[in-house]
């Protein structure tokens, strides 16, 4: 019998896909030239970079103009992560007879380990003749900076790096063993237990296929956590580690055991149409969505925009507790928790379980989540899509898998902002949603399916409240196109048995969430008439522009697609139109003449477009499958695995453009520059050290925001910021009239300067010690409101303590 090989060449096209996109989506960092510096001797420049592969061997830069050149340049290369930095390279390198202007390559010794690395890159004429080197803007670079002749020069040098393949391909190698490592830690944690849960508590679990199995269990063990947490903390017991083991150790025992109690049991039963062999199409896709989501975190220090600072904060404040808390000490004066806190359960789970700084925990589990919120779409589509069969089904699930994870911008851009909480909520919502068709269809609810429910809906609520409520208006939908007069009674039971349990386990919660600011600032949005609705909420709520979340082609065919469904009479995809129907009025109640405007906005409902969205395409294309049912077979033999390598190619291509989504530039707050400044903030100024840092109005006005790594320093540095998180809002603080102070100082600051004498009085106020302004200056999102360390540097009320790249550090004694 000749060796089936043509199943496994879709798995080399994976990973050319894998390699390709690789090499497409990241280009060596470099530095647009849009300036010159002169260079002559006895004014060296050094610049520093950070490496983003092994194998580091040339840098590159820019010639502007040759005349009266040098004979030799002497190139250093040195270790600037260190707190001692050291030389490792040092070469009188000749240049080149009849050099013409442009990229000179400067050999370095290779530095085989060099991904992830700081250096400082140093050149100096030796000799007469003189340099003039091509520079770029300030802000062109994030992570490093350009001294001339041991000054501090508001420039970059304009820069290329080049890397030895070989030592860069087993770097990438190392990296990829080490995500695989994470994803194995993900798969213990999450699936495990969800596993576990499922197997006994689903009553379709024995029809479901391996890939619908894992995706299920990992939003049923993502809910799990916070509902354990919740209960755990209200016995008065904080597990600390022991929530990272206990739950996988229950999970294996009870598997253990029910396979003990039934030797002859079978995931998959004699007459089960469920097949368990490799399904290389999903396989593919589902590497390369890890890969897609994955990548991106090679080049950040920390979660992007202000949500990451509060998330990273809680779960930084969870492995310290070793669970729930109420006090935001020592990073905040904030005396109470009553945010949502699910994902960040799971990012302390990572940290656990991997080490990781709270920080790089954050990144970790808020792009698995992404990964999950998008593969969550399958089950369910594959649900919706089951009366038309095995096959079309299947096609709808994976339809609806790839306009969600390489078509659109959502969920890929969350990243930007940091909306990880919102992601994580989304999955364990499609996970639920899954099920409770399932659920629904059946004539009666068991005590195993209510339970199952209870826990899943409880965690989603600890997870995200908004999502929540996504949930409640499905059932809404779903129920209103399922009704019949003689079963409101059924649905009514359907429902207590889904919902009572849920409610009873977040309602301790539930209370809790009155002690903060938060049901304060819903009940004054849900009290205001639709017609008083100030001009502030009204700009929140503005839509913008739709290309931002979903493709315009998709914009323009949801329509015809809902059309479709309303003259076929299908109940899924009108179920799913009616549901997003109500998704775009709970952000829109004025519409209607209702109250409540800003309680949702329509940045939240439109950023979670990309569901029912996927879901009408993944009916869709379920449709067209089942059309074309008898022609596919037809003609399956001749083409063979053409349809495999189609999709494989299109979400190679996808993955591409995903990565392209994730910008750093604009978003990210922290470089690393600001890491190792805060490293010797820790080491250098005293505990009790207060830093006023760059932060601007948002808001309107009403709030404060941070707009560079200063606001960070608690968590990099543990020294207390003028700046709290921005979760401060719905929190209690120890100072009541904190918020108005704080707006008060903000507006004075970046009014004024922290050098007028009124600023100053009010900085002695508040026991301001020290002044930081990070690498990236306070230009992220502020508009333009930051501090001018030029204007310190000439005050004696303020010395300058620290400098590095565009780091710059006061002390500040009035």
């Amino acid at each position: 019998m000749k060796p089936q090989i043509l199943p496994y060449r879709p798995l080399l096209v994976l990973l050319v896909l894998v390699a390709a996109a690789a090499c497409s989506a990241s280009r060596p960092d470099q530095v647009r030239r849009s300036g010159s510096i002169l260079l002559e001797p006895g004014t060296p420049a050094s610049q520093t970079f950070v490496a983003r592969y092994d194998g580091l061997q040339a840098v590159e830069v820019y010639l502007e103009t040759l005349d009266d050149l040098p004979e030799t340049l002497q190139v250093r290369l040195w270790d600037a992560g260190s707190d001692a930095p050291t030389p490792l390279f040092q070469i009188a390198f000749p240049l080149p007879a009849g050099i013409e202007p442009g990229w000179l390559a400067l050999p370095v010794e290779l530095q085989s380990d060099s991904a992830g690395e700081f250096f400082r890159l140093e050149i100096e004429p030796l000799g007469n003749g003189s340099l003039v080197l091509g520079s770029g803007a300030p802000e062109s670079y994030r992570d490093g900076g350009l001294v001339l002749g041991g000054q501090h020069f508001e420039a970059q040098m304009a820069f290329r790096l080049g890397y030895r393949t070989l030592p860069a391909l087993f770097g990438l190698l190392g990296e990829g063993l080490m995500a695989a490592g994470m994803l194995a830690l993900a798969g213990v944690v999450f699936v495990l237990p969800g596993w576990a849960l499922l197997s006994r508590l689903d009553s379709g679990w024995a029809s479901r296929a391996l890939f619908e199995r894992l995706v299920l269990s990992a939003g049923a063990g993502l809910a799990l956590y916070p509902v354990l947490f919740l209960w755990t903390h209200l016995a008065g017991w904080n597990l600390g580690g022991g929530y990272l083991w206990l739950p996988p150790l229950a999970g294996l025992v009870s598997l253990l055991l029910r396979r003990r109690a039934d030797p002859g049991r079978s995931e998959n039963p004699k007459g089960s149409t469920v097949s368990f062999r490799p399904d290389w199409m999903v396989i593919g896709v589902v590497a390369l969505l890890l890969f897609s989501r994955l990548w991106p975190l090679r080049t950040l220090e920390a979660g992007m925009w202000g949500d990451s600072v509060h998330h990273t904060l809680i779960a930084r404040l969870l492995l310290d507790n070793g669970g729930l808390f109420s006090s935001w000490q020592p990073y905040a004066d904030l005396t109470t928790f009553t945010y949502h806190f699910g994902f960040h359960s799971a990012a302390a789970l990572m940290a656990w379980g991997a080490g990781l700084p709270a920080e790089k925990a954050v990144l970790w589990a808020g792009q698995l989540v992404n990964v999950l919120a998008v593969l969550a779409l399958y089950p369910l589509a594959r649900k919706l899509a089951a009366p038309l069969g095995a096959r079309p089904a299947r096609w709808a699930g994976l339809a609806a898998v790839l306009l969600a994870g390489f078509a659109a911008p959502m969920p890929a851009a969350y990243t930007n902002w940091g909306r990880y909480t919102q992601v994580a909520g989304q999955a364990v919502l499609l996970v639920w949603m899954a099920l409770a068709v399932d659920a629904f269809e059946r004539p009666s609810i068991g005590r195993r399916t209510s339970i199952l429910h209870g826990l899943l809906l409880a965690g989603l609520g600890l997870t995200h409240y908004r999502v929540l409520i996504f949930a409640l208006l499905f059932v809404f939908a779903y129920a209103m196109l399922h009704l019949r007069g003689p079963g409101l009674l059924g649905w009514v039971k359907k429902l207590a048995w889904i919902g009572v349990p849920g409610a009873v386990l977040f309602l301790p919660w539930f209370w809790r969430v009155f002690g903060g600011q938060i049901m304060y600032i819903v009940g004054s949005q849900l009290a205001t008439p639709a017609g008083q609705v100030s001009q502030t909420i009204e700009n929140y709520n503005r839509i913008g522009d739709l290309s931002v979340y979903l493709p315009l082609w998709v914009w323009w065919l949801l329509p015809a697609l809902v059309l479709w469904g309303a003259l076929s009479r299908d109940r899924a995809v009108l179920v799913i139109a009616l549901w997003g129907g109500l998704l775009f009025l709970l952000a829109n109640p004025g519409r209607l003449g209702l109250p409540g405007a800003g309680a949702v906005n329509n940045f939240a409902v439109l950023i979670a477009a990309y569901m029912p969205a996927a879901l009408l395409v993944g009916l869709a294309a379920g449709h067209l499958r089942r059309v074309w049912e008898g022609r596919l077979a037809a003609i399956s033999a001749p083409v063979g695995a053409l349809p495999v390598l189609l999709v494989l190619a299109a979400a190679g291509w996808g993955a591409i453009g995903q990565i392209r989504l994730v910008r750093p530039a604009g978003h990210a707050l922290v470089t690393r520059p600001d890491v190792l400044a805060a490293g010797w903030i820790r080491e250098n100024t005293p505990a009790d050290a207060l830093f006023l840092v760059n932060a601007f109005e948002a808001g309107s006005g009403t709030t404060a925001a941070g707009s560079d790594a200063g606001w960070w320093l608690p968590l990099l540095a543990g020294r207390k910021i003028t700046m709290p998180p921005f979760i401060y809002i719905a929190e209690q603080n120890l100072d009541p009239g904190y918020g108005a102070r704080l707006l008060a100082l903000t507006a004075a600051v970046n009014r004024d300067g922290p050098d007028d004498p009124g600023v100053k009085r009010m900085l002695s106020d508040w026991g301001v010690s020290h002044v930081y302004i990070g690498q990236l200056q306070g230009s992220v999102n502020s508009r333009g409101q930051a501090i001018d360390p030029s204007s310190l540097e000439a005050s004696p009320d303020f010395e300058l303590v620290y400098q590095q790249d565009r780091v710059w550090i006061f002390t500040f004694s009035p």
